[in-house]
Formats: structure tokens, sequence, C-alpha cells
């Protein structure tokens, strides 16, 4: 897929990884967007109708979005590898196939908050853009809605990385996202909720 960030020291693109990258990376240009937007990068988009900072984050969303299985079907693949590692070699030298693994539903939350979040930031320089991303977050929250119980992708067909994991971590920052961007009572209730869950202490019963 020509686009998208490869994962570590391989050619695989996982969601899981790519979002939160996205996440920080984001929260970067939140918080440092006066260095940050008329930043200059060694990328082919450079100078063009948005920040080169932008540009380059939008190079991986342009791949995040082939993750969705379809508006209709709003789940998400947990990622986009070969089925084994490929050799100590270029990535232009590597022709395996690559194959998009089953959906996770941690990869679908972490796509509902990366797309979220993204919506607002592009909004002020590509409505459209920002429109179709968060149409795709809003489509993805409500599967995770409708489907609570945590499913791990099924990527026994591959050797190359796994990177599961539980989802309520993740469910927590799509709901937060939701909310952050859409102002939406309910993310900010599910987000409260999930929230409150995550930070309530373990009591054991144990005798000292």
């Amino acid at each position: 897929f020509r686009s998208g960030w490869y994962d570590a020291g391989d050619y695989g693109k996982y969601t899981v990884n790519g979002a939160f990258a996205l996440g920080m990376l984001l929260q970067a240009w939140e918080s440092f967007k006066p260095r940050l937007q008329n930043l200059a990068l060694l990328i082919p988009e450079q100078g063009g109708a948005l920040p080169d900072f932008l540009d380059e984050l939008k190079w991986e969303y342009d791949w995040l979005f082939s993750m969705q299985y379809s508006a209709t079907d709003p789940r998400v693949s947990h990622k986009l590898t070969s089925l084994g590692f490929a050799a100590f070699i270029m990535p232009e030298a590597d022709s395996s196939p690559t194959y998009y693994s089953p959906y996770g539903s941690a990869a679908t939350a972490d796509f509902v908050a990366a797309m979220a979040f993204g919506s607002r930031v592009y909004r002020p320089y590509d409505s459209a853009f920002a429109d179709r991303m968060l149409a795709a977050a809003t489509a993805s929250y409500q599967w995770l809605l409708s489907n609570t119980p945590n499913v791990s992708a099924d990527i026994s067909a591959f050797t190359t990385g796994a990177y599961q994991t539980q989802d309520s971590d993740d469910r927590i920052w799509a709901a937060a996202e939701m909310w952050e961007t859409t102002g939406d009572a309910a993310a900010l209730s599910d987000f409260e909720t999930r929230a409150s869950v995550a930070a309530s202490p373990v009591v054991s019963d144990r005798k000292s």
C-alpha cells in the first residue's frame, strides 16, 4: 500500500502502533504548534497547502483509512504485513506479498481515537479531509459501543509482530477523543465510566 509508515525495523504496518504514533505527534502539534507549523521537512509534499508536519502525518492517515473494513462494517484490521519478516534488505527490495489481518477491538478503538483527534487538527486546513476522518471515527465508535467484549485479532497465520493488547485503555482513549472533538455527552459519559473503572484500586482479600 503506497502510504503509511513502516514499523520499527520491519516493513509491516500496524494499526495500534501507527495510531499511537499519530496520537503522540498530534499532541505535540497541539502543544507546540507555533514551533511546528513552519517546520520545513525533507518530504515530497514540502511547501504545500498543509504544514509539512501535518503532511507527513497525512501519509500515515491515508494508509490508516484502508484498515477500516468499510463504512458499513467499520471493524478495523489489526495489521498489514507479509506472513513473515523480510530479510535484512532495503524496503524497495522486499517483494513479499502483504496481507490484511482480521480485526481487533483494540485496533478499532485506536483507529477511532486517531481519526477523531486528527479531524479537529486538520479541520482549519482541509475540512473535507476532517469530515472524512470524523465519519470514519464515528462509524467505528458506534461499532465499539455495540460490541463491548475485547476481541484479539486472529493473527495465527503471521509470524510478524503481534502487538496484541487488551482494549480497556484503547476504548478510554477513543471515548476521550470523540468527546473532545464532538462534544457528545454520551462519549463523555463513556469516557468517565471507563476511566473510573480503570482508576479504581484493586482490593485484595489476602490477609497479611
